[in-house]
Formats: C-alpha cells, sequence, structure tokens
C-alpha cells in the first residue's frame, strides 16, 4: 500500500467546539439515531404497505398489486440502504474506540474534517475515494 502526502484541502480532523478529541463521537451518535429513527419508519412503512396488499381485491381492469409492489420493492431498497448505513456508522465508532477514526484505510492519511461531517462513516479520503 503506497503512503501519500496529505492533498490541500484533506486538513487533520481538530475537535470542533464542545466535543472531545479527534473523532467527532457527538456527531456519530446522532447520525446513528438519525438511522435508527429512519429504519424504524422505514419498518413501519414497509408493514403497512404488505398489510394493505394482503386486503386488496384483485380485478382484471385494476392492479392495485402492481403499485404495491413498486412501493414495497422501493422502501425494501431505501431500507436496504439505510441498515447498511447503520453498519458503518458502527464501524466508524469502533474506529473512533481504537483511535484510527478519521485515517484514510488506504492511504493512512487523514481524511479531512467536511468529508467526515459529510459522510462520518466513509474510510477514505477524497483522493482515494476518486481513485475508485
Amino acid at each position: 500500500m503506497e503512503h501519500l502526502a496529505p492533498r490541500s484541502g484533506d486538513a487533520p480532523l481538530e475537535p470542533a467546539s464542545g466535543e472531545s478529541g479527534s473523532g467527532r463521537p457527538d456527531r456519530l451518535a446522532a447520525r446513528r439515531r438519525e438511522t435508527i429513527e429512519l429504519i424504524e419508519a422505514l419498518d413501519r412503512q414497509l408493514e403497512g404497505i404488505i398489510e394493505s396488499s394482503a386486503h386488496t381485491t384483485n380485478d382484471d381492469e385494476h392492479d392495485p398489486d402492481g403499485v404495491t409492489a413498486f412501493e414495497r420493492a422501493q422502501v425494501a431498497a431505501l431500507l436496504d440502504q439505510a441498515r447498511e448505513e447503520l453498519r458503518a456508522l458502527d464501524a466508524a465508532t469502533e474506529r473512533l474506540a481504537a483511535g484510527t477514526y478519521g485515517t484514510c484505510t488506504r492511504c493512512g492519511n487523514p481524511i479531512a474534517a467536511g468529508r467526515l461531517e459529510a459522510l462520518p462513516s466513509t474510510t477514505l479520503c477524497i483522493h482515494c475515494a476518486d481513485r475508485r
């Protein structure tokens, strides 16, 4: 693995006022809570779609299941994304505890504070993410 020098804009992560250390645990915890709330809301929405489709009657002219199937697939995809985000946030919390949060897993350079604010679970600096 090559070690690259930090690029401009990849300033080391510095604590914001009221936050201790370089990991921004408050932001990670807040994002995790938001993601859990989203998962719960999507779960309820999916349950409602499934329940409403169980009570429909099929007729030849109208296909309520067509719309319901699309909605179900759409909500299920959003639910999968939210669950993946939760896993990534949990991994970021583990990196925070290990003291490696905010360090690119590919090149070892610091991840820019702005990037971590936008994507708190990211594991790559912008340079390495661009190389994907």
